[in-house]
């Protein structure tokens, strides 16, 4: 019985730990975004001024922001995620047409 409410308080922690590193984040603006160059953890996407959009992964297409919404249509496919920002880093997680059923990748801008 120890051993069971060890296991639920580990996986309490963690969903509280999780949620709490999302509050402390600060969502992604346009000004973030519009004419930058991110290096995630499986490619590069750029982010046109213009609202063009270019990926290593969904080559080129269009992007705009909706509140913390990240909309990308996209010649292989394309997206809807949440985008925020966190001590220098971006995170971006959400569903792709197409694609697998969900995503997650973290980001910093490209030197």
């Amino acid at each position: 019985m120890i051993k069971a409410s060890c296991c639920v308080c580990g996986s309490l922690l963690l969903v509280l730990f999780s949620h709490l590193g999302v509050a402390l984040a600060d969502q992604a603006t346009k000004s973030d975004l519009a004419g930058k160059k991110i290096c995630w953890t499986d490619g590069q996407t750029t982010f046109g001024n213009d609202g063009s959009f270019h990926s290593t992964r969904y080559m080129n297409g269009a992007w705009r922001l909706i509140g913390d919404k990240l909309l990308v249509t996209a010649a292989n496919g394309g997206f809807t995620a949440t985008i925020i920002k966190r001590k220098g880093t971006s995170h971006v997680g959400g569903y792709a047409t197409g694609h697998e059923p969900s995503f997650g990748t973290w980001g910093k801008y490209c030197i």
